[in-house]
């Protein structure tokens, strides 16, 4: 590895968090959204932490970052502007760890360097670089166990993948995913022993969320929001149109390999026009807390386009791409398994499968929800799809 590659990227970490700081005022300004009751329950956890503290803290959320927080909390105080700084220090490792695990994947620093401002400068992340949300630690946690994947580290990932659990319930998409790597890679007889072990690290890491659904006799402290139970197709077709939209520059850069089938393009107008059946539309829960958006994207569209069907007509159209990337994930998941093939494209589909089928379960479904999958889906996309196609992301 080049060091001027990485030494640009810490430069540019310190401009970007430095005018986050000076040039927003991010740290001064009052609680944003979520900050509201995040800040109050890890103050909660400044004063206490103890398995009563656990058992009946007020969040949907596991505790993990709260408890992180709070640690903080202590040494450096609780005022928001202090575990806003928390916040930065955990953007930076982040970053850091995700231009790490790029290049170890893709064996190039311009490509690893250009995915990492590209993460960076999502209008998600940017806000999770600096406000008090739970999200970035999850990331990073998630990040660092697919460290341990790549070291074929079974303590590692056991560890990451515990803590990611601990700080986000769906992180198990993450884990799903690579559950079905390993098995896969058993059944086909490729490091059996190794796959088997690395399998009993993910069953044991959802051991401690586990005891904390025996603590809470339930999925959090406060329960399941009443009537939310259940898969809900319209959240399944909202973050598959997000694909394409929080992915675009890649998808511009990758489009060959993914859309220039013209008999798939048309094909896929058929499932895609059952957008129409399942529209994305808000939450219940989140309409209870007059909220009439699912996120940035969404917000923006209806300000430019003054016109609701004229924005399921662009979700269509998101959509549709979508569906064609989904499409070409799994057909690379049919022919790398046909081929005994278990490689990281493999293990990257099946996490972002994963994650499609897990979401939706979700009594909330949002835009921001997608950012822990973005890491690896975008690396996936510099990968190629069918071991056919005469491409590598360091050509």
């Amino acid at each position: 590895m080049r060091i001027r590659f990485f030494l640009f990227l810490l430069l540019f970490l310190l401009v970007y968090e430095t005018g986050l700081v000076v040039f927003t005022d991010f740290l001064k300004r009052p609680p944003w959204v979520d900050e509201w009751h995040f800040v109050p329950t890890i103050k909660k956890f400044c004063e206490e932490i103890s398995l009563r503290t656990i058992k009946n803290y007020e969040e949907y959320s596991t505790p993990l970052p709260f408890i992180l927080y709070a640690l903080w909390g202590r040494a450096f105080g609780c005022e928001l502007m202090s575990l806003r700084i928390f916040s930065l220090i955990i953007a930076f490792l982040t970053y850091i760890s995700f231009y790490f695990l790029s290049f170890s994947l893709l064996k190039n620093e311009k490509l690893s360097l250009a995915l990492t401002l590209f993460l960076s400068l999502n209008p998600y992340m940017i806000g999770l670089s600096v406000f008090v949300y739970t999200d970035m630690i999850t990331i990073l946690f998630l990040i660092l166990a697919m460290f341990g994947i790549l070291r074929k580290n079974p303590l590692s990932l056991f560890l990451f993948s515990a803590c990611a659990l601990l700080s986000r319930q769906y992180s198990v998409f993450f884990l799903t995913g690579a559950g079905i790597y390993f098995l896969v890679k058993a059944i086909k007889n490729v490091e059996r022993r190794r796959s088997l072990i690395m399998i009993s690290a993910i069953f044991a890491s959802c051991i401690p969320l586990l005891f904390l659904f025996f603590l809470w006799k339930g999925p959090s402290p406060i329960g399941f929001p009443e009537g939310e139970a259940g898969f809900h197709m319209n959240s399944l077709f909202l973050y598959i149109l997000l694909f394409p939209v929080y992915l675009l520059p890649i998808l511009i850069f990758r489009w060959r390999f993914i859309y220039q089938e013209r008999k798939r393009l048309l094909f896929a107008l058929l499932p895609a026009s059952l957008y129409f059946f399942f529209p994305v539309t808000p939450s219940p829960f989140a309409v209870r807390w007059n909220i009439h958006t699912v996120g940035f994207f969404h917000r923006f569209l209806l300000h430019l386009l003054k016109n609701r069907w004229a924005v399921h007509c662009v979700f269509f159209l998101f959509f549709w791409a979508g569906l064609l990337l989904v499409h070409a994930m799994l057909r690379d998941i049919y022919f790398r398994m046909r081929k005994s093939i278990p490689d990281i494209p493999l293990l990257l589909d099946l996490i972002t499968i994963s994650f499609l089928f897990i979401m939706p379960f979700s009594y909330l479904h949002w835009e921001k929800y997608i950012i822990p999958l973005l890491p690896f889906l975008s690396i996936r996309l510099l990968f190629p799809f069918r071991v056919s196609v005469r491409w590598l992301p360091h050509e």
